[in-house]
């Protein structure tokens, strides 16, 4: 492990860094005797240091509880442009999934280094197409405006936000929503969906609690239906 460093400016998706928590967890797996997945390393070309691409919890796991181990990893030898993907590679075991906020961010910085078609970001980073699309369009307005790329995505809708309401596009506009029904999702959707799979009355009971009687209504508009005094019913 000695042999081992971590650039977590280069290779940490993770907003927070590494989570106390995940490394209780994967500490209690070692205790157990169990063994993780390979840690993933990049070779710096010019340096030759041997960087931690992927797998920072498990390293801290393994400094705690087996200080004096020797480790096998994957080696990656290849430029960084293709090292960023290592952290995006598919989730494996013990891996914390990153939150779509963390994927996005390190689209953006896909797309900030350049080189990579919106389809090639979109599946390395588990984002969609538009989000991509959004993500250059905003990279592009700012360089135009000679502002500074910021690090993340968050930082650049932002400095986009920054211009006036009426100079939004529809890209913009399409973009925070986007953003905004994800970052919801993370928060309560799981609990919504078996809350609608057990309940589907009450599902829409809390969903009328939160929204107010105008916006709900709104929403059944967008939706094609209507309220009745009994039922909810399709008018077509």
């Amino acid at each position: 492990m000695s042999n081992l460093t971590t650039d977590e400016s280069r290779f940490q998706p993770r907003q927070n860094g590494v989570q106390e928590n995940h490394v209780a967890h994967l500490c209690d797996v070692l205790k157990r005797g169990e063994d993780f997945d390979r840690l993933s390393v990049w070779e710096d070309p010019q340096s030759k240091e041997l960087i931690v691409a992927d797998g920072h919890h498990r390293l801290e796991a393994l400094q705690r509880e087996r200080p004096d181990s020797k480790l096998e990893v994957d080696v990656f030898h290849c430029s960084y442009h293709v090292a960023l993907e290592i952290p995006l590679a598919d989730n494996r075991k013990n891996r914390l999934s990153l939150r779509y906020e963390e994927k996005a961010n390190w689209a953006w910085k896909l797309n900030v280094e350049g080189e990579r078609s919106k389809r090639e970001v979109a599946k390395i980073c588990g984002v969609s197409e538009r989000t991509v699309a959004n993500q250059r369009k905003t990279m592009k307005l700012l360089e135009e405006t000679d502002q500074l790329l910021p690090d993340n995505w968050r930082d650049a809708l932002r400095l986009a936000q920054g211009r006036e309401k009426d100079e939004w596009t529809d890209e913009d506009r399409d973009a925070w929503r986007e953003a905004a029904i994800a970052k919801a999702d993370e928060a309560f959707g799981a609990n919504l969906t078996e809350l609608f799979r057990r309940w589907p009355d009450a599902a829409m009971e809390l969903v009328e609690r939160c929204a107010g009687p105008d916006a709900f209504a709104d929403a059944l508009d967008y939706l094609g239906w209507q309220k009745s005094d009994d039922d909810f019913v399709d008018p077509f």
